[in-house]
């Protein structure tokens, strides 16, 4: 094998990384699973698990047998999708701290309340509210 082949073979192994981890964060997010979830059921540190879902770090044949079975999914599901360069994702507890604030404005029943509570988040956002 040549060397330009070795390199773009391993370009193309990353890209495969990026997307097994893609989906792996698609799953668990679609659960309802936070990345701590993950871990524990892996007995690793969430970080850990960040590293899979960004590609950084390749995922064992082992942990996607275990992460299959606890996703309740296929493995062959982790490799499903175009292989891609990813965007760069957010770090989670941005995301996460999004996701807190939508489940508790859903879950206020007064509409008037949550209108009042809206037009307050843009105010602090510097959103104008003629918009």
């Amino acid at each position: 094998m040549t060397e330009k082949n070795f390199s773009a073979q391993k370009v193309q192994a990353g890209l495969v990384d990026d997307l097994v981890g893609r989906n792996l964060r698609k799953r668990r997010a679609d659960l309802g699973l936070t990345q701590h979830d993950v871990a524990k059921h892996l007995s690793i540190s969430y970080q850990q698990v960040q590293k899979y879902e960004t590609g950084a770090n390749r995922i064992s044949a082992g942990v996607l047998y275990q992460l299959a079975g606890m996703l309740d999914i296929e493995i062959q599901d982790f490799f499903e999708g175009d292989v891609v360069p990813a965007k760069k994702m957010e770090h989670g507890g941005n995301r996460r701290g999004s996701l807190r604030i939508v489940k508790y404005y859903s879950a206020i029943k007064d509409t008037h309340l949550r209108a009042s509570i809206l037009q307050l988040m843009k105010n602090i956002a510097g959103e104008d509210s003629k918009k």
